[in-house]
């Protein structure tokens, strides 16, 4: 099976060993041949484990893998957020970063969000990360 087929490059983003910018790496040239295949992949990615960010400096550290599992998930929202499919799932999208706030605060700061974007969206994401920084209490 050719490196650069769908099918290779999804199995690429699936295998748990691979390094996250190997992972966005494959994400975006997946994008581009076949977006609906991409979203679909990237959106998997992002649904996976950890739920939330692991800590880091405790007694016992989470393994390699858990913060790997992380980066993977952060990796695959910051290729939906810069790529030209985002306002097909920009919805599934904010779901996923509204509901772990450490998520958002890894994906979004520093993503150039492509330009045809609708302001409402760009709107939403601003105010996401305006709440992940001062977060409001109930």
């Amino acid at each position: 099976m050719p490196a650069d087929t769908p099918a290779a490059l999804v199995a690429l983003v699936e295998h748990e060993d691979v390094a996250p910018d190997d992972v966005a790496a494959a994400l975006v040239r997946l994008l581009r041949i076949a977006p609906r295949l991409g979203a679909q992949t990237a959106l998997g990615v992002l649904s996976r484990e950890p739920r939330i960010k692991p800590s880091t400096g405790l007694l016992v550290d989470p393994g390699d893998t858990v913060m790997r599992r992380w980066r993977r998930r952060v990796a695959a929202g910051q290729v939906l957020l810069a790529s030209p499919v985002l306002p097909d799932v920009f919805d599934e999208l904010y779901d996923e970063l509204s509901d772990c706030p450490d998520l958002a605060r890894d994906v979004i700061p520093g993503i150039v969000i492509d330009p045809a974007v609708a302001d409402t969206h760009q709107a939403a994401l601003a105010d996401l990360v305006a709440e992940c920084r001062n977060p409001t209490t109930p």
